[in-house]
């Protein structure tokens, strides 16, 4: 497994109850293309704030979800966004990440259904 992944981070979550984990893997993959859409129009527009927030809260979620690239790359744009700035941000590696991301968590969605 890379360093772009941590399975330890869910790993609680499946001892304690499959059906949750899985909840919790599918509410991230729902609710990260909106917050990544937000971060791309944010970055058209010029919107360091919306940047910063979006970018906050898809760090968050990442980071507990052991999704180390993609929460390092959103401490990248909410930085930027912070400095007051929507310059410099990588968006195809960001957006790569995420796929990236969700076939992980489609693959541990997977095995926990099995």
């Amino acid at each position: 497994m890379s360093e772009d992944f941590n399975p330890e981070a869910l790993a609680e979550i499946l001892d304690i109850d499959v059906e949750t984990y899985i909840e919790v893997i599918d509410c991230y993959l729902e609710d990260t293309p909106e917050i990544l859409a937000d971060i791309k129009t944010s970055i058209t527009d010029g919107d360091a704030n919306t940047l910063r927030e979006r970018a906050h809260k898809i760090k968050g979620s990442s980071s507990t979800m052991g999704l180390n690239k993609v929460a390092a790359l959103a401490l990248e744009a909410e930085n930027k966004g912070k400095e007051g700035s929507t310059e410099g941000i990588d968006v195809a590696a960001f957006e790569q990440a995420v796929q990236d991301a969700y076939g992980w968590l489609n693959e541990l969605k997977q095995k926990a259904a099995s």
